[in-house]
């Protein structure tokens, strides 16, 4: 026994893709167990509508997916680091032009959200999601240029240092005046935080800077325009996709329904992105790096990615789909018990998106921008259809939240095998050439 341990430890500390997917997930796990941890005294500050208008305002900030019109998925990808680094600050500059327009359009359209969604609130807060928009540009900027650094450690650390920062806020500010702006407040300290701590751990690769001019920022615009051309609509849709529930579910229910599904997706949600977190951006470095040297490892790359995740995700996520809403009950109060049924619910989406969606990032590897842009407007058009229909039928909320779980675990699965018949297409045209 000490034997194989001693192997496993060895293994580990070996570079290579589990390693690193562990010193990610790691550091991610220990924010998302504080989370977890977080949640019963949180929920009992809290009311189910003040987390719903945080759901709401966390809706509106998916545009911050496109803070740099997605240049940051670029910078990985370059073999030289002064290439990265010219990619990285033509990122800041469009994410400085982004979130002045954004700013402008949330000051033009922040009534009409808020009588859509039956939250006035969110007027207060337009200040904060500005602000809110620009450290999660940054954050992602920097987590990029981290990654092609294989710092890998240090987005476990970044993951940390948001989530403390954010919780703590929210549970001392709850403990005096528990509303809705406490909430918001936490996350823009939390970005912060996660902001400050990759600087720290990028700061050195800087020292010796490549030469950064207008020409040399038109240069790599233009090179690398499939991402601002094809990913950024693509990112928007999917975010709007994910983000647009809660919205829909506001308008026609309640944000009480909103905060309930909130819950529910942190509690089943939450474990579900830990790992992958670390996945995603450990398999868009590795993914990369194959394809550069031996493209035909690709597929079997994505396979033996896909099987695991698949098994690791079966039992955990069905034993607290059979458990919800006891023990939801017991946790969080019996005003939460309904967000336990409604994580029952969600459960096979949980494991195809624990699944999925951590390996998508390939798209980019393998330059299969439109068909990612084609998947990500089919599923926002069937998930707000589901919820739009079951909304107008005036049907319970719990139909409509089974029926939009349906709806994802359906277009997860479309998702796995449109990647594969990518990727094959892809190895096709390298044995071609």
């Amino acid at each position: 026994m000490k034997q194989a341990l001693a192997m496993l430890i060895q293994r580990f500390k070996r570079p290579g893709f589990l390693r690193d997917v562990f010193a990610v997930s790691s550091g991610s796990a220990v924010s998302q167990v504080l989370a977890i941890a977080a949640s019963p005294i949180l929920m009992r500050i809290y009311s189910p509508a003040e987390l719903g208008i945080q759901a709401i305002c966390i809706s509106i900030l998916f545009v911050g997916v496109i803070g740099s019109m997605r240049y940051n998925q670029a910078i990985p990808l370059p073999e030289k680091l002064d290439e990265s680094i010219r990619i990285a600050f033509l990122a800041l500059f469009v994410l400085a032009v982004m979130t002045i327009l954004v700013g402008f359009c949330l000051h033009l359209f922040i009534k009409d959200i808020a009588a859509f969604t039956k939250a006035p609130k969110i007027i207060e807060f337009i200040g904060l999601l500005i602000v809110i928009f620009l450290f999660i540009g940054t954050s992602e900027i920097l987590l990029s240029i981290t990654l092609r650094l294989k710092k890998f450690r240090r987005l476990g650390q970044a993951q940390i240092a948001q989530t403390l920062v954010q919780l703590g806020y929210q549970v001392i500010a709850g403990l005096n005046v528990p509303t809705a702006q406490s909430l918001v407040e936490g996350m823009l300290f939390g970005n912060l935080a996660a902001i400050i701590v990759y600087t720290l751990g990028i700061y050195a690769s800087f020292k010796l800077m490549p030469r950064i001019n207008l020409s040399e920022l038109r240069r790599v615009a233009v090179a690398y325009s499939k991402f601002p051309l094809l990913a950024s609509p693509s990112s928007l849709i999917n975010g709007a996709s994910i983000q647009a529930t809660p919205l829909l579910l506001a308008a026609f229910y309640s944000p009480e329904v909103v905060g309930l599904l909130a819950l529910a997706q942190r509690v089943i949600g939450l474990p579900v992105t830990t790992i992958g977190y670390g996945v995603s951006k450990v398999f868009f470095q590795r993914s990369a790096e194959v394809q550069n040297q031996t493209p035909a490892e690709l597929l079997a790359l994505y396979t033996k990615a896909a099987r695991a995740l698949l098994v690791i995700s079966i039992l955990p996520i069905t034993v607290l789909a059979l458990t919800g809403p006891q023990v939801f009950s017991i946790i969080f109060g019996e005003r939460w018990s309904d967000a336990g049924l409604y994580a029952s619910l969600l459960a096979p989406m949980f494991i195809s998106q624990f699944v999925v969606s951590p390996l998508s990032t390939i798209m980019a590897v393998i330059s299969a921008q439109k068909q990612q842009l084609m998947w990500d407007v089919t599923r926002l058009v069937a998930i707000g259809t589901t919820v739009f229909v079951a909304g107008q039928l005036n049907l319970d909320a719990v139909y409509c939240i089974a029926m939009y779980g349906a709806c994802m675990t359906l277009c997860y699965i479309w998702l796995y095998l449109l990647t594969r018949k990518q990727i094959l297409n892809k190895n096709k045209a390298h044995l071609t050439l």
